[in-house]
């Protein structure tokens, strides 16, 4: 089979694909392109949340080991 030229390819993606797509690193936000203003917004709430996820979890904070004899 052979491609030429930039081809495009129209899908659609559920939001629980995406959003660890984007959070991984493996899809970025300008690669896409939203065919609507609703989809448009919805993408940048879940660039935002893939962006603040890494922000929430607390850094250099390790589980405390639990006691000797601890039940």
């Amino acid at each position: 089979m052979k491609t030429t030229g930039n081809k495009h390819i129209r899908v659609e993606i559920a939001t629980a694909t995406l959003l660890p797509l984007l959070a991984g690193g493996q899809v970025c936000a300008a690669d896409l392109r939203c065919l609507d203003g609703e989809s448009k917004q919805h993408l940048r709430r879940l660039c935002i949340q893939s962006c603040a996820a890494p922000l929430r979890e607390p850094v250099g904070l390790a589980k405390a080991p639990e006691p000797v004899g601890a039940v």
